[in-house]
């Protein structure tokens, strides 16, 4: 899709996202076209009371605007992109997707700081 349309992050959004908060890069996806790439850790935890099951969720999302959603989903977090230049993202690589990112904070960190924050 477009950015912008239709309900889609503007770019001064995504260019908010990517440099500001640095919760995603811009690549090439290979065919000339641009690419969002942005990892995230999602928590599902579960906990038993009295015999019934339990789940935490996340009931609010705060917009980067200053709104807020309310949301039922299970608490998230943008792994923050770190120790790289633009140049290290010119192209899409595997990499991006492995369980063990060199490019991004460690998923465990961003599991602690998400509970941590909650």
């Amino acid at each position: 899709g477009k950015w912008g349309y239709g309900g889609a992050k503007s770019v001064e959004h995504l260019f908010w996202e990517a440099y500001v908060q640095k919760g995603c890069i811009i690549t090439a996806n290979g065919s000339g076209l641009l690419k969002r790439v942005t990892r995230l850790v999602k928590i599902r935890l579960v906990a038993e009371i009295f015999g019934i099951d339990h789940a935490l969720y996340s009931r609010m999302q705060f917009l980067h605007d200053g709104r807020t959603v309310e949301r039922k989903q299970v608490p998230l977090r943008k792994l923050v992109w770190t120790n790289s230049q633009d140049s290290d993202f010119k192209q899409c690589s595997e990499e991006f997707y492995a369980e063990e990112c060199p490019h991004t904070e460690n998923w465990k960190d961003g599991f602690k700081k998400t509970l941590e924050e909650r």
